[in-house]
């Protein structure tokens, strides 16, 4: 499958600070800059960084509902799916409605949907509504739509935030499931350590719209208490405390 490519990547915003005389001032703000990185389709990549360091913004430049400003993104024939951090599911809709939307015709059974329900724990509720289910149930469901819907590729924008630790450890165990069953990719983005940890093959870290470290996760079963894996959160943490002591420092200038 083709790689996804990003050569060069920026994305500036031109913005306009409160003036301290009569003058308004023009500044310059690169929300990403400078990006090279390959993506693996069939691995998954997170991302991890403070808020603000531009991990959103990439998603939507890949995802194409942004401009770059300059470079390229190269992703031939890839069709992509994004989770936001909320569900957004049509309240309108059943479960199962909602999964099958992207369908011209969608009131009609498919087999995968039925399949996919059955895979998150969903079946029992395919025919309820939305504001019948637990918050984790809505993000199983928003997951499965994306799914359903064909995606080469996911781009995953927090959408387990929001959800206890119990909740959350459930979904990405539902997570990794349909990843090996569907053998699709995703760029994750997440502020739980232990959450990249568990999820990924690859983590990134950013700061200041840059990628500051490039990680390779050497443990497939995932096991967080292995020596590997507590040494790369180690090495995680002390590159977070370094962005977190260095944008501080900069910031009292």
């Amino acid at each position: 499958m083709t790689k996804i490519v990003l050569k060069n990547v920026s994305k500036k915003y031109n913005l306009r600070q409160s003036p301290t005389s009569e003058r308004v001032k023009e500044a310059t703000f690169f929300a990403v800059k400078a990006i090279n990185l390959t993506l693996d389709p069939e691995a998954i990549t997170v991302i991890l960084g403070p808020s603000g360091c531009g991990k959103t913004t990439l998603l939507r430049l890949i995802m194409g509902l942004e401009a770059v400003s300059s470079g390229e993104i190269v992703a031939p024939g890839m069709k992509f799916g994004l989770n936001f951090q909320e569900p957004r599911l049509m309240e309108w809709l059943t479960i199962y409605q909602n999964v099958i939307f992207s369908k011209a015709h969608g009131s009609v059974a498919d087999p995968k949907a039925d399949h996919l329900l059955e895979m998150v724990g969903l079946t029992p509720f395919k025919h309820a509504y939305p504001h019948q289910l637990s918050g984790g149930m809505k993000s199983r469901t928003a997951l499965i739509r994306t799914l359903f819907y064909g995606a080469d590729y996911l781009l995953m924008d927090e959408p387990f935030a929001a959800l206890d630790y119990f909740t959350r450890r459930h979904i990405q165990d539902d997570l990794l499931a349909l990843y090996h069953e569907e053998k699709v990719g995703m760029l994750f983005v997440t502020h739980s350590i232990d959450e990249a940890l568990r999820l990924a093959d690859r983590i990134l870290i950013m700061n200041e719209g840059q990628l500051y470290n490039d990680l390779i996760v050497n443990s497939p079963q995932r096991d967080l208490l292995s020596e590997a894996m507590i040494a790369l959160k180690k090495e995680i943490i002390e590159d977070l405390n370094q962005i977190d002591q260095q944008n501080k420092e900069k910031n009292k200038k």
